[in-house]
């Protein structure tokens, strides 16, 4: 097999604009951002974004959440590779997501088939209530998916993990993989879940939250 160029820029998180200092700094990771807007911080991504980025960098302060490498707010995971992973709630209860997103190194080029994979590993993240679920989804599209709140973006996955197959791994990585034919153009990559509560597989659907640690995210032209 031959290897060809991954269109991830800044695929495992190592380039960093600088150390992260709180949660919701995933923008730190250049060019990842948050897609989702809210209406009392404006329209400014940094101010609003959610995702997390965790690092060995992390400047700690007193009274902030930890997003230290292994050991942080959400759980104990070393990385897949490097020094730093990002984090998203997959799931809360209210059909709230968390997203991040991407935009590709190239475009897409119509009717090539690409080797598509991201790493997840599940979380404790709010012990008493968190979960694990099978929705963990990565979708390409031409422009940005941008949302003007914390709501559930209502587009069709391109990869997906199986939904018969709960991720519910807190010591693991886990390989979420698949092939796909390209429409042509798609510039951004976004991951997250793309379903609603009602088509959400949970494992305790007593639960509030599933949050996942995310890391080496690659598209590749299949060979």
């Amino acid at each position: 097999l031959a290897y060809s160029q991954n269109l991830v820029p800044n695929p495992s998180f190592e380039q960093l604009v600088s150390c992260p200092t709180n949660n919701g700094q995933i923008y730190l990771a250049n060019p990842w951002f948050s897609p989702s807007t809210c209406f009392s911080w404006g329209n400014d991504l940094n101010q609003c974004s959610s995702s997390d980025l965790y690092s060995t960098c992390f400047i700690f302060s007193p009274g902030v959440d930890t997003m230290y490498v292994p050991k942080n707010m959400a759980g104990f995971q070393f990385p897949v590779s490097g020094n730093n992973y990002s984090g998203i709630g997959f799931w809360s209860s209210g059909n709230i997501r968390e997203y991040m997103e991407v935009k590709l190194a190239d475009s897409l080029m119509q009717d090539s088939i690409y080797c598509v994979g991201f790493y997840v590993s599940n979380t404790i993240f709010d012990s008493n209530q968190a979960t694990s679920i099978s929705n963990l989804q990565l979708a390409f599209s031409i422009d940005t998916l941008y949302s003007t709140n914390y709501g559930v973006i209502n587009v069709s996955p391109s990869v997906w993990n199986p939904d018969s197959i709960i991720v519910s791994d807190t010591a693991n990585w886990v390989y979420i993989s698949g092939c796909y034919s390209a429409l042509g153009g798609e510039k951004f990559l976004t991951i997250g879940n793309f379903d609603d509560d009602f088509n959400t597989n949970l494992a305790n659907s007593s639960a509030n939250v599933a949050y996942y640690y995310v890391d080496d995210v690659s598209v590749t032209l299949c060979s």
